[in-house]
Parts: structure tokens; C-alpha cells; sequence
């Protein structure tokens, strides 16, 4: 096999493993990363946001085999913040929650009340699906939901995370699902009942 050019000489500080469905083989292919990386000499750490199909009580097995092949200090509820009872998609779960979201028409629906969401808060919000359990930062934010400098005022994000609890939490003023994590960002949990380790 021909060499690749620029082999041996990777300058990034972190990868990102996805995938679009469960079981497709995610955790084996990062874990196999994490463990080569280390056998290189590299300090290693690893975050896997959430994880389904926990039983309450457990661990998260998942995590555990990234944090194994990682050789990582770090709790495990540091490595996996999030644990799901059951393997619910961020969508099912609000929909369990009576509220169906439909970003394609710009829409949130809670039994007969329809919100009309503008561009710039359904991208916020897709960006917040799309990471459930997560700490966010603004800047993050920022730059990767709308394409801007890091020197933008913050509060523009704070503005909209007001206004989305109140189209999303059952009491915008409690909110279990846009959580504030105090000097970073936000975390979006979509099932607030089987959240793990939460506190900030």
C-alpha cells in the first residue's frame, strides 16, 4: 500500500467520531483511535455526550471502553455526561413530551399551540438536537450556528435561549431541557427523567 502523504505528521488536537444511527460501530472505531494515539505518546482524552439504553445504576459501557483505551483519569460521568434508559433519539423525546418539533417548517407544536421559529432560532435549535447532553459554549455557538466572529456580543445567544424555553419548557423560569451552565454555555437534555451527573 502507497504511504499517505503527510502520514505521521497529524497536527490536529481533536477528532470527532459520528455516525447517523446506533450500533454502526462509532465507540469501536474511537476507542481504536484513543488507544493508537496513546501508543504514540499522545495524551488522550475522550468525551462521548450521551448514552442510551442504560439501566439506571450502571454505568455506561460505551464510555467505560473509551475511557479503558483512552487511559483516562477522569470520572466516568466526566466522560459521558448524559445516560438514557431508553435509546431515544432527541426528536422521540419531545414528541414524548407532547411537543413536535419540525424545523423543515420552521415550527414548534405543543398540543394546539403552534410557534413559527425565524431561521436564525431553528438553526440554534437543530444545533442543540444535534448535540443533546453536551456543554456548549457561545462562542461555539457563534461561529458554528451562525458564522460569526468570536468577538460578538454573547447576550445575542442569551437572548434566544430565553425565547426558546418558552416555546420548548413546560416553565421557561425552571427550564430542564436548555440548562444554563453558568460561564460556559448551554446543554440541551432532551429527557430530563434519565439525565446523568447534570450539576455544572
Amino acid at each position: 500500500m502507497a504511504p499517505v502523504p503527510g502520514a505521521g505528521r497529524v497536527s490536529a488536537s481533536a477528532f470527532g467520531v459520528t455516525g447517523t444511527d446506533t450500533g454502526v460501530g462509532k465507540t469501536i472505531i474511537a476507542a481504536a483511535l484513543a488507544a493508537a494515539l496513546r501508543q504514540r505518546g499522545a495524551r488522550v482524552g475522550v468525551f462521548k455526550p450521551v448514552e442510551t439504553g442504560v439501566a439506571a445504576g450502571t454505568d455506561p459501557p460505551d464510555a467505560a471502553l473509551l475511557r479503558e483505551a483512552a487511559g483516562a483519569p477522569h470520572p466516568i460521568a466526566t466522560v459521558c455526561p448524559a445516560t438514557f434508559a431508553e435509546p431515544l433519539a432527541p426528536m422521540i423525546a419531545a414528541e414524548r413530551a407532547g411537543i413536535r418539533i419540525d424545523l423543515d417548517a420552521l415550527e414548534i407544536r405543543n398540543d394546539d399551540k403552534t410557534t413559527h421559529l425565524t431561521l436564525m432560532e431553528a438553526d440554534l435549535l437543530r444545533y442543540l438536537l444535534d448535540h443533546p447532553g453536551k456543554i456548549i459554549a457561545r462562542k461555539e455557538l457563534l461561529e458554528n450556528v451562525w458564522h460569526v466572529k468570536e468577538d460578538t456580543d454573547t447576550r445575542a445567544i442569551d437572548n434566544f435561549i430565553v425565547r426558546l424555553r418558552r416555546y420548548l419548557e413546560p416553565d421557561p423560569a425552571k427550564p430542564v431541557h436548555l440548562l444554563s451552565v453558568r460561564g460556559v454555555g448551554y446543554r440541551f437534555i432532551p429527557d430530563p427523567g434519565h439525565p446523568r451527573d447534570l450539576t455544572p
